[in-house]
């Protein structure tokens, strides 16, 4: 079975030269992409109440803006699953 570097590793022959890939697993070989003139960044991540506090003013603002694609109820989970499919933008809700 592949690791999860190996398979971001992979997609580098669909990056175009000059091109830029983030994993935010921290799996991206820097070294590797640079020889192929594609600039990796590793995103790491570290919640904190300060940064909690202002992603919740920017929310309440209106100045973040998280896209919803759709609403299901629970018992349409399945449905909820198969629109959360590659090409989707934005995020789902799933209600009880």
């Amino acid at each position: 079975m592949a690791s999860q570097g190996d398979a971001l590793t992979d997609i580098c022959v669909v990056v175009s030269p000059g091109g830029r890939v983030a994993s935010l697993l921290g799996v991206a070989d820097v070294e590797y992409f640079a020889g192929r003139d594609v600039h990796a960044t590793n995103v790491n991540a570290v919640a904190t109440v300060e940064k909690l506090q202002r992603l919740g003013a920017m929310a309440t603002s209106g100045e973040l803006r998280v896209p919803i694609q759709n609403v299901h109820s629970l018992d349409q989970m399945g449905a909820a699953l198969e629109a959360f499919s590659p090409g989707k933008h934005g995020k789902l809700i799933v209600t009880t």
